[in-house]
């Protein structure tokens, strides 16, 4: 886009103000910022170098669309989808865009259109909003009705475009947001109440009582050193009697080695002298 396509057309006074068509239809050379790009494509004559049926060249290289009469022989500037034309140049500029992607849109033409569409293009829409609005209701449900044609009368696709766009006006007729405004304001709405969230965490975190001076956490060190001195006298008791059984054990093997040393070597301990059995005198003959 060039600096003299960004400023605002002023208006001649000789030709339609909003549209700024001429008596014969066609745009005005004095106040039109296109008027010197070529001419609507759906009023541009037959230049008689094609087919004149379809408007298609036909030579040695192929067949290919007339550059000087077909619709889509040459396209126009490209805007993009997802800007906010700003001013009367600009949306023209997206009209005229609009009408060569959109074989519905495009019998309107883009002054025409831009004048339908102005009202939307002013509360912010972009040229893809308008295309989803014309398809899909506010909740997301497909729009209902016949579409028209690339053939059908230009009013009857002026009436298509009012009667689909109307799903989108308030109570007050006002365009209410569209769809990628209302996706923006969620999101922007989310990530504020993180924020606020987190803000919120952080001063409850600043706010909050130190562990040394908080009297549930006194209690639960005092709880956790019991249960400590608790376990630590019972591992102590069971080391004790472990130790003393390893002690047993080991003394009664050192015996049992000794006796065996002692058989193998063939010496026998001395034992004690067994008992005398004390015997009774026996009777005397005489005095029995």
């Amino acid at each position: 886009m060039t600096a003299d396509q960004s400023l605002p057309a002023w208006w001649c006074g000789d030709c339609d103000r909003r549209t700024r068509l001429a008596a014969d239809g066609r745009r005005c050379a004095r106040c039109n910022p296109l008027a010197d790009r070529d001419a609507d494509p759906d009023r541009r004559p037959w230049c008689g170098r094609c087919d004149q049926r379809d408007r298609m060249v036909r030579d040695e290289a192929g067949a290919r669309k007339c550059r000087a009469c077909h619709p889509l022989g040459r396209p126009p500037q490209q805007w993009p989808m997802h800007d906010v034309p700003d001013g009367y140049t600009e949306q023209l500029l997206a009209c005229e865009w609009l009408c060569h992607i959109s074989p519905t849109l495009r019998r309107i033409g883009s002054d025409r259109l831009r004048v339908l569409l102005q009202l939307w293009f002013e509360a912010g829409w972009t040229p893809r909003d308008v295309l989803y609005g014309l398809d899909s209701l506010p909740t997301g449900e497909p729009q209902i009705g016949e579409v028209p044609t690339a053939a059908s009368d230009p009013k009857v696709t002026e009436a298509y475009v009012k009667r689909r766009l109307r799903a989108w006006l308030d109570d007050d007729n006002h365009p209410i947001p569209a769809i990628n405004q209302q996706v923006t304001a969620n999101r922007t709405k989310a990530l504020a109440a993180q924020l606020a969230a987190r803000q919120d965490w952080q001063r409850r975190e600043r706010l909050a009582v130190p562990p040394s001076r908080a009297r549930g956490a006194a209690q639960a060190r005092l709880i956790a050193s019991q249960a400590a001195a608790r376990s630590l006298r019972r591992r102590r008791s069971a080391d004790e009697r472990e130790r003393a059984q390893r002690t047993a054990d080991l003394a009664t093997g050192h015996e049992a080695a000794e006796r065996w040393k002692e058989l193998l070597s063939g010496g026998r301990p001395a034992e004690p002298p067994l008992p005398r059995p004390r015997t009774r005198p026996a009777p005397d003959s005489a005095t029995s």
